[in-house]
């Protein structure tokens, strides 16, 4: 046998030294990459694709989220869950909106009438058109789409590392939401990003709309709190608490009514799940009401002295008129009858307006620019038809499957997991009065949070490519 000198130990000792020093540092630097790049999509996330500027960042965004992702050494691919599939039906009925179609074809489709008329008037015959009859906003709104699709890729094949990283960059983009909403409504009206918005009476952070500020700090207090970058370290009730405490706060500074039903609706949920994951008490077969009832005080206890704190106020919510004065409940009967008007392919993503004003009567012209319906199921049928109505069942019936799996299954993170779910449930049902997931701050977050979801489930399993 060859004897190896001390000469020769020493210098392999070093090599394995210097070796692993680079990886660490590979690893750190791989890592802050990633908590960057979510810190950033989520606070230059704040508004959607009727800005110019956030049309260029997040096709920017998307295309880096997505190179690093597809190209970085510690991506695993793993076989498809549902969710992928979803997912890939939401990209092949764009593909499908923007692919066009023989005159004898889409003549057939609802709502084409006109197009046809004016088809023949300028050009004398029928021209190919796509689904979409208005293909460049179907574009735009694709590309949104991109940092959501790239954000979920990343998640999805990330190790423990990587995804540590981005819910790191969640937990830093929280932070700043809050921080801005509070000193915004402190009157340091400088801090508001989008000086010309009337929303800018509230603590909106870096938010257009005042809603979606509420709506990203409740989904990311709850995300934070299971799958933070402190998971598995210390009192889970103190993180909660702490995290609660901050959504709270700036809930209340953006002056959502939204907002606070969502606030009290997560805060009875939580005490809901804590209730029935709880192991249960040595020789009894009913689990202890008492984090229950703990929720549930504090739910009145916050309710109450929100109330106190908003009624009469008019730059809060409870002084701001009633409630079905609001406008976009006077948009809903509108947009209920737009959605037949090219049923069931649909307009079209982009393309709300033009379906809209064919139906809107002359007494809701009042309202000066109506660019979304402020309930994005109906819009979403309106564009998409009976297709994304498919999709959009699809992924809620999986979220409630793997939330209500996780909460009859009892065991250790069962809790987490339908934490997740909630997370979800949050944007949601905002949706049926608002469109927070068109926004890329709020879109990036629900990526994590399906990713999160599936992988918790016990569906995604880690192998080498």
């Amino acid at each position: 046998m060859p004897k190896v000198s001390k000469d020769n130990c020493a210098g392999l000792a070093e090599s394995g030294k210097a070796v692993s020093a680079k990886k660490r540092t590979s690893s750190v630097f791989s890592g802050w990459f990633w908590t960057v790049l979510i810190a950033l999509m989520i606070a230059w996330g704040g508004t959607n694709i009727a800005y110019p500027l956030m049309r260029t960042l997040s096709g920017a965004f998307g295309a880096i989220v997505f190179a690093a992702a597809l190209t970085s050494r510690t991506s695993r691919w793993t076989r498809p869950n549902p969710s992928d599939f979803i997912l890939a039906g939401i990209v092949v009925l764009f593909v499908i909106q923007l692919i066009p179609l023989p005159p004898q074809l889409w003549t057939l489709l609802g709502g084409r009438d006109a197009i046809a008329a004016i088809d023949r008037e300028v050009f004398g015959h029928l021209l190919w058109r796509p689904l979409s009859i208005h293909t460049e906003a179907t574009w735009q709104t694709f590309a949104f789409l991109i940092p959501f699709l790239g954000t979920y890729l990343a998640y999805r094949s990330g190790d423990e590392a990587r995804r540590s990283a981005m819910m790191r960059g969640v937990a830093i983009g929280f932070v700043w939401a809050v921080a801005l909403g509070l000193l915004q409504v402190a009157g340091l009206d400088f801090l508001h990003p989008y000086p010309i918005e009337a929303d800018n009476q509230f603590g909106n952070g870096f938010f257009t709309n005042h809603n979606h500020q509420a709506t990203l700090v409740l989904m990311a207090a709850v995300l934070l709190a299971w799958h933070g970058p402190t998971a598995g370290k210390g009192s889970i009730n103190g993180k909660l608490a702490g995290l609660a405490v901050a959504a709270a706060m700036a809930t209340v500074a953006s002056g959502s009514r939204a907002g606070f039903v969502l606030m009290a609706g997560t805060g009875l949920a939580i005490g809901l799940f804590w209730l029935v994951t709880r192991p249960r008490s040595a020789g009894t077969q009913k689990p202890s009401l008492r984090p229950f009832a703990w929720a549930l005080g504090a739910a009145a206890v916050l309710s109450a002295i929100i109330s106190a704190m908003v009624i009469g106020a008019e730059r809060y919510t409870l002084g701001r008129g009633g409630l079905m004065e609001d406008q976009r409940f006077e948009l809903a009967p509108i947009a209920w009858r737009a959605i037949w008007q090219f049923w069931p392919t649909g307009s079209g993503f982009g393309t709300f307006q033009t379906p809209y004003r064919q139906v809107e009567p002359i007494e809701a012209l009042r309202f000066l620019d109506v660019t979304h319906a402020h309930n994005d199921l109906l819009e979403a049928l309106i564009e998409g038809g009976l297709p994304a109505l498919v999709l959009i069942v699809a992924l809620s019936l999986r979220i409630l499957m793997l939330t209500g799996r996780a909460l009859r299954s009892r065991q250790a993170d069962s809790l987490a997991t339908a934490a997740t779910g909630l997370a979800l449930a949050i944007p949601l049902v905002h949706s049926l009065v608002d469109y927070p997931l068109r926004t890329m701050a709020i879109s990036v977050l629900f990526a994590v949070a399906i990713a999160s979801l599936e992988a918790r489930a016990g569906f995604t399993r880690i192998t080498n490519a």
